[in-house]
């Protein structure tokens, strides 16, 4: 799933928990969603949110500030926060 908001681009896929859509080579099993932001590496959400309240944040987003805001702290590793 691909959003355009606030000429950002937000791309959604699942993929191994361990491993990024992109990478090609060994993963696990697991099935986790994974997003992209513009030009950004993948990263999972932090917090284990779900792609249905992921794409709800971003839709309460009111400009580029906040939308950019969200996708720093859910791309956030938690030993940065």
């Amino acid at each position: 799933m691909k959003i355009d908001k606030f000429n950002h681009t937000i791309i959604f896929e699942y993929s191994s928990g361990s491993s990024p859509p992109d990478f090609k080579g060994m993963t696990t099993s697991d099935i986790a969603v994974w997003v992209k932001f513009d030009d950004y590496e993948w990263f999972r959400p932090f917090g284990n949110f779900s792609k249905v309240q992921v794409i709800e944040m971003i839709n309460i987003c009111n400009n580029e500030h906040q939308l950019i805001s969200l996708m720093r702290l859910l791309s956030a590793k938690e030993e940065e926060l």
